[in-house]
């Protein structure tokens, strides 16, 4: 849980900020176009959930358009149409109108921006390398969404580059679920900086999956190890556990949420102990 501490100005520090789609877009048939990085846990789940989304709008305008992972891509600009759910089976065989070929993120990326009035891709990867694509896909006028926080807790000036990147691809880079899980932290602490507002502390716990596995070891008696390994088998660590186990992960929030808070915050400012 976090809490955040701030100082009020007397403005309406729950201002609520109101986003429409523009009523002049450009006539494609194509409304909105999704792609989505990514074919693990988190990525599986996002592909199954939009799917099934797509199916259910009974919409042409909405297309998933393509799945990109380290070992393929699948890209349909039509649209694909998901005949099985992806928890179950390889990307491949999620369409049969939609073979898997070699990954090509620049393909993909122009693919999912083709004749649509908006494109996102969601990159559900830890990967810094996909991380890197963000200023190019942001410039190309698509948003970018993600809980990967290589580009948040990145230097300063690659952080930046993001940032002037979305500004002048006229998009969005949400990166949200990068901290707090499904709380909107990194969308309180923006509210309270338009409103004026003065944040003094930000505090909670910054690792659910520390907190996941010294909770179990201290009702249940358990080894380390074996509830280290539950927690990884459940999804509940980055991709590489090490990254939780030596602090990484926490190191790499409290960039980002420093940063959201006004500091200019570099990884190495940032001092964590383990062992």
């Amino acid at each position: 849980m976090f809490a955040i501490g701030r100082h009020t100005t007397g403005r309406n520090g729950a201002g609520v900020l109101s986003r429409a789609f523009a009523t002049k877009l450009e006539s494609f048939d194509c409304r909105l176009s999704i792609g989505v990085v990514g074919y693990g846990g988190i990525g599986r789940e996002l592909i199954d959930q939009v799917g099934k989304f797509v199916v259910a709008s009974k919409s042409p305008a909405i297309h998933l358009r393509g799945i990109a992972d380290i070992d393929g891509m699948c890209i349909n600009t039509s649209g694909m149409k998901l005949a099985k759910d992806a928890n179950k089976v390889g990307m491949g065989e999620l369409d049969p109108n939609t073979p898997m070929t070699k990954a090509d993120l620049n393909a993909f990326a122009e693919a999912v921006v083709k004749d649509t009035n908006h494109a996102v891709i969601a990159d559900c990867t830890a990967a810094e390398f996909i991380a890197k694509q963000y200023p190019k896909w942001l410039k190309m006028g698509i948003n970018v969404v993600t809980p990967n926080k290589k580009a948040g807790s990145a230097d300063m000036k690659f952080f930046r580059e993001v940032q002037a990147a979305a500004r002048e691809g006229g998009v969005e880079w949400g990166y949200e679920a990068t901290v707090g899980a499904a709380l909107p932290v990194i969308a309180q602490i923006q509210d309270f900086n338009k409103t004026g507002d003065e944040i003094h502390m930000v505090q909670g716990i910054f690792s659910g999956t520390l907190s996941y596995i010294f909770n179990v070891m201290s009702a249940t008696g358990r080894k380390f190890s074996d509830v280290v390994a539950e927690a990884v088998a459940n999804g509940f660590t980055e991709p590489d556990p090490r990254d939780d186990l030596f602090g990484a992960d926490v190191q790499r929030k409290c960039v980002i949420v420093a940063r959201e808070c006004g500091l200019d915050l570099n990884l190495e400012d940032v001092e964590t102990k383990n062992g």
